[in-house]
């Protein structure tokens, strides 16, 4: 398995990807979203769990991480 990008936060490597769908106020929201599994920091909803975590791994670190 392949190690994923540690949180910019907490530094924890440990990411899952979670499903989430609702509404609000008639409108439709949701899709798969990563998050670190200590902290709870997370990106946005995307439209595949291999896009959810392509974002993770690819996204612009702050502070070295």
């Amino acid at each position: 398995m392949a190690m994923n990008k540690p949180c910019p936060f907490c530094g924890n490597d440990n990411i899952e990807v979670y499903t989430h769908y609702g509404e609000s106020a008639g409108i439709q929201y949701g899709g798969y979203y990563p998050e670190c599994t200590v902290c709870g920091c997370r990106l946005i909803y995307y439209e595949s769990r291999e896009k959810a975590l392509k974002a993770w791994n690819e996204r612009d670190s702050h502070g070295g991480k």
